[in-house]
């Protein structure tokens, strides 16, 4: 039974950031608290004495919009709301799709696209390696950002309070993709996600760009370099796809866990993406 501990709730960011320096306390930040409460639950994280609960903190709730040369949006937006909104749709299409496949209506209601990076492990993150986003920390009277693939190479879980995710306004890509694979029980991390975007030549038949990231389940997604290098400039036939199967392999380093082994999560990952890409290049019309 999750027994709560004290509940702060500051109207800013600056008091939110006070909050967590001041405390003598361990705290925890919670924005909308699902994922949170499934470690309590399960027993992997222990509940801080002090939580610091970001919901009426304006500078980060529901908000999305254009600044500039990228998308911006708060790290309090619900997953529900990223879902169908025009500017997400016209700009980060992918994202929507990827939020449409994590937990259940009810959840993505109250779950957050802060909550789900924060997390570590969640199904965004493959996609915001892919639209190379950044994302925004407040570390008291300064803002500080970062990329996406930058922080998930630290070993530092926060960098601050996450204030929003930001994601450059980029339309020359004409391929992008977002699959995973899990287990049958509800509500919990897929064993594998895959994510990818780039640019395909239907004349060549070539990859001329691709991005391409792995995670799910209790892995840190990462982006595949060797195998994104490897795909570039080459033809979508039968045989590069099939060599690609252990570039992919090779690349993607996860970690196993009772459910399943670290080699089956990358015969998973290699077969995901592989299939991704023969229905891209028509591949299965060719006749060998």
């Amino acid at each position: 039974m999750v027994t709560e501990g004290k509940v702060w709730r500051p109207n800013n960011l600056n008091d939110a950031w006070a909050l967590s320096q001041q405390l003598m306390e361990p705290t925890q930040i919670v924005s909308g608290g699902t994922w949170l409460r499934t470690q309590w639950e399960g027993g992997a994280l222990p509940i801080a004495p002090h939580l610091i609960s970001l919901d009426s903190v304006p500078e980060v709730t529901t908000c999305i919009h254009i600044e500039k040369d990228e998308l911006v949006i708060g790290a309090m937006t619900a997953l529900a709301d990223i879902i169908g909104n025009t500017l997400i749709e016209e700009w980060a299409p992918l994202l929507a799709k990827t939020c449409q496949n994590i937990a259940s209506p009810s959840v993505r209601n109250q779950a957050t696209l802060g909550g789900n990076v924060i997390s570590r492990v969640g199904d965004t993150i493959p996609v915001l390696l892919v639209l190379e986003a950044t994302l925004t920390w407040c570390r008291g009277d300064e803002m500080v950002n970062v990329s996406v693939q930058e922080w998930m190479e630290t070993s530092v879980d926060a960098w601050g309070i996450l204030v929003c995710v930001r994601v450059p306004l980029k339309r020359e890509e004409n391929f992008s993709f977002f699959m995973k694979m899990g287990r049958r029980e509800t509500f919990i991390p897929s064993l594998v996600t895959v994510a990818g975007r780039g640019n395909y030549s239907e004349e060549t038949r070539e990859i001329t760009t691709i991005s391409l990231a792995a995670g799910g389940g209790n892995t840190s997604a990462m982006r595949l370099i060797e195998t994104e290098k490897f795909l570039t400039e080459k033809r979508c036939s039968s045989s590069v796809l099939i060599d690609v199967l252990t570039v992919i392999q090779d690349d993607f380093k996860p970690s196993g866990d009772p459910f399943a082994s670290a080699y089956y999560k990358r015969q998973v990952a290699a077969n995901l993406i592989v299939s991704e890409l023969y229905r891209l290049g028509g591949v299965y019309n060719e006749i060998k």
